[in-house]
């Protein structure tokens, strides 16, 4: 194993080391939700959520903080198996996962935005409720499709009486919501969760200033993912078959150690802006987290400079 993945694994494992401390101190047994601080945004939202609840009991606004919630802990889970396959021989696994981190880490982003107060929270949960049973509507299983069913017709009904408009069809289905913010792609997620990063003028060679960074990262992982050849020959390197002839190569099943850097500030970067969105909007002390954000981009980018040699 080469010194530069010994500090790429420690980076990240100590990422989630450090937002495990974070969630820990902030946990509360009792509930089995994480405590807000009596000033924070979250703390304010959640109050006025009575507003928006569409039947007794119901927290719409506790609702999408808990999808964000889920969301980051697949994320932190996915990071934390990627720092370990960072030292092991594997090639294309670690993308898979690397991007098993990108994706719920940027959708909780979207819905952890700040300054929007608590009705377009409430919209963007429902909105991502909505797209997630329009997915299952999709299963080839009639319960799963009668369960979906059902949910959409909860979902539009709650909608309907906090005076929303509810499109139909012929046969009373709703097709749609007014004003209900669904997801937007998650490439668009991603690329905008990337795009204010301050990442111009640091060493990441041919990436330096890149506009897209956050979709080049997501379509080259994806790609890998899916078994698509572009994606599968980036995450390798090549290899000459032969020294006496210089003009036939052969791609060998060996990581590029770009490509793990890469991929390494991918998916670090992205869970933890995630994070920082949770932690920021229900108020928790951020010091010793900020502190590590800041000195883990600095060292990812200037590893990547000597990985990119």
């Amino acid at each position: 194993m080469s010194t530069g993945r010994e500090k790429l694994r420690s980076i990240v494992l100590r990422t989630v080391e450090q937002s495990g401390k974070v969630k820990g101190a902030n946990f509360d047994p009792a509930t089995g939700l994480f405590r807000a601080a009596a000033t924070s945004i979250a703390a304010r939202e959640i109050a006025e959520e009575a507003s928006f609840q569409s039947s007794e009991g119901s927290r719409p606004v506790q609702d999408t903080y808990s999808i964000a919630n889920v969301r980051l802990l697949s994320a932190s889970q996915h990071l934390d198996v990627f720092g370990k396959l960072i030292v092991d021989d594997f090639v294309f696994p670690p993308a898979t996962v690397a991007r098993g981190v990108l994706e719920p880490s940027a959708s909780a982003w979207w819905l952890l935005e700040p300054g929007i107060g608590p009705r377009s929270r409430v919209l963007r949960g429902w909105g991502d409720r909505w797209r997630m049973q329009e997915e299952i509507r999709k299963i080839p299983a009639e319960p799963m499709k009668e369960h979906a069913k059902r949910r959409l017709e909860a979902i539009a009904s709650g909608a309907e009486q906090l005076g929303l408009t509810v499109r139909r069809d012929p046969s009373g289905a709703p097709l749609r919501i007014g004003e209900l913010e669904t997801p937007p792609a998650a490439t668009v997620t991603i690329r905008q969760l990337f795009a204010q990063i301050k990442l111009v003028g640091t060493p990441i060679a041919d990436l330096e200033g890149l506009e897209y960074l956050g979709e080049y990262f997501y379509r080259w992982l994806s790609a890998t993912a899916h078994g698509q050849l572009h994606g599968l020959m980036e995450e390798m390197k090549p290899k000459q078959l032969s020294p006496g002839d210089p003009g036939i190569r052969l791609t060998a099943a060996e990581s590029s150690e770009r490509a793990v850097g890469l991929r390494t500030i991918a998916a670090v970067f992205a869970y933890q802006e995630g994070f920082s969105r949770l932690a920021s909007l229900h108020g928790w002390s951020r010091t010793d987290w900020d502190a590590w954000v800041t000195e883990s981009r600095r060292a990812l980018v200037k590893l990547q400079a000597v990985l990119n040699e």
